[in-house]
């Protein structure tokens, strides 16, 4: 049951990428280690859900770049 409403309370997969974009454009390259900080803070102040969320996040950017740098064109990337 618990394992059921972790997953139900995590964010969804388009908005992961969506956040994604959206700290590509602010951040640039720094993005990772944006949600990486961001993961250690929610962690501090003792969230729930935030640092699982911000670790999948990062995940994310990690594979975004990574495609950037192969020139891998299935996802238009912010060059910013």
């Amino acid at each position: 049951v618990i394992a059921q409403w972790q997953e139900a309370m995590m964010i969804s997969e388009p908005d992961l990428y969506q956040s994604a974009y959206i700290l590509l454009q602010s951040h640039g390259s720094d993005a990772p280690g944006f949600a990486q900080r961001m993961a250690r803070q929610s962690e501090k102040l003792g969230f729930a859900d935030g640092p699982a969320d911000w670790r999948r996040i990062q995940g994310v950017l990690d594979e975004l770049l990574a495609r950037r740098e192969t020139g891998d064109r299935r996802a238009a990337l912010p060059t910013g």
